[in-house]
């Protein structure tokens, strides 16, 4: 039977996609875990229904703790022989399950790999379907996703760091006691994966894509939280460290990943400090406007008139635009501030390392002096870049 663990996080727009995708598998043996995360949006209510009309779907319900908690309670829940994982935005294509189990099956492997659909933010689709089938040594799965972080390609050369598009023997995660890390909501999948590769003589790689990974704003949104942020930096320096211990020929492409890992998570720590920026710059306009518009309701209407449109109107607009600005919820410039300090620390000691210094390419060398030496004419040439590219 296969356990599918689903984390479900104000998804009411997409759930039922997700949901019904599973239930149309033409491989029926399995049990839908839903762990509803604290949802505000009516997602909760919406899990309870599915369950109703399906015995196969189990809710659970917790306050919200983030992706990694509830997949570990969806793992500590789970009683399939086989543990598959699918984001409650995405989708899983027909046959999924069927093709991976047979395969699976008669290969003997513990862990098999589909390709994916990759939904790009343009709305236009990439992906690989040669379908070719391989066995993969454990060892060059590891190096293979190790050097590939960055690259969304899904190709044998980069098999795709995240869970969803995987089947696993139940027994690595019941038995060698694999967990996410409660801590990290962003890249969390990664030291999961390099764990459970190293457990494993081999692998089953179905190119055939499978699986729908859909791109959706607000979830890139939240990946430039300070949490998330924060969790990516620590994935980077865990990459950093497993370089070092590849063969010496996989080395200078392993340091190399994990350098632009942690590149990539600057820059949208670059970005999000921007913003909050510009919404602390944004409500404090508004702070004076509203102001200014108290001032003149004071000379120009009755008490009562006024009293309704400062208590009402006024404070209405303020609230409102500090909510859209979100810098009441860890996003705020300070709080970004403080997260630039940890990660430039967390790089000093990556560039005095040795291994830095004498695997990794010489543009990231560059782009992390810049980033030590001068974070601020980093960030603004990065933002210009960015800007430049986006016209």
């Amino acid at each position: 039977m296969i356990s599918v663990i689903v984390p479900v996080f104000n998804a009411d727009a997409y759930l039922e996609t997700c949901v019904d995708s599973v239930l149309s598998q033409s491989y029926g043996n399995f049990e839908l875990i839903l762990i509803n995360d604290g949802s505000t949006d009516g997602s909760d209510e919406f899990c309870d229904a599915l369950a109703e009309h399906d015995s196969r779907i189990k809710v659970i319900h917790q306050k919200n703790g983030g992706v990694s908690r509830a997949r570990n309670v969806g793992l500590d829940a789970a009683k399939g022989d086989v543990i598959a994982f699918l984001d409650c935005d995405d989708y899983i294509l027909p046959g999924m399950y069927e093709a991976l189990i047979e395969k699976m099956e008669k290969s003997g492997a513990r862990i098999a790999v589909c390709t994916v659909m990759d939904e790009l933010e343009d709305g236009s689709v990439r992906k690989v379907d040669t379908g070719e089938t391989m066995l993969i040594s454990g060892r060059d799965a590891l190096r293979n996703l190790v050097t590939g972080m960055g690259d969304r390609a899904g190709h044998r050369e980069t098999i795709w760091f995240s869970v969803w598009n995987k089947l696993y023997d139940a027994k690595l995660f019941k038995e060698a006691g694999i967990r996410f890390d409660p801590d990290t909501d962003s890249a969390e999948d990664v030291p999961v994966n390099l764990a459970a590769f190293a457990q494993v003589d081999h692998i089953l790689y179905y190119e055939k894509p499978y699986y729908f990974w859909r791109y959706r704003k607000e979830s890139q949104s939240s990946l430039r939280v300070p949490k998330a942020l924060r969790g990516g930096t620590n994935t980077s320096r865990y990459l950093f460290n497993y370089a070092k211990t590849l063969p010496e020929q996989s080395r200078p492409a392993a340091f190399t990943a994990a350098v632009r890992h942690f590149y990539w998570y600057y820059t949208g720590g670059v970005f999000a400090l921007s913003q909050a920026r510009k919404r602390e710059k944004d409500a404090e306009v508004m702070d004076l406007e509203l102001l200014r518009s108290d001032r003149s309701d004071w000379k120009n209407t009755r008490d009562d008139d006024r009293e309704h449109n400062r208590n009402g109107q006024s404070a209405g607009l303020l609230r409102s635009a500090r909510n859209d600005g979100d810098i009441f919820e860890g996003r705020r410039s300070e709080d970004y501030l403080n997260l630039r300090a940890e990660m430039l620390a967390s790089l000093k000691e990556i560039a005095a390392d040795p291994d830095f210094k004498k695997y990794t390419q010489t543009h990231f060398k560059i782009a992390v002096w810049l980033m030590l030496k001068a974070p601020g004419l980093f960030g603004a040439l990065w933002l210009c870049y960015r800007s430049l590219k986006n016209k």
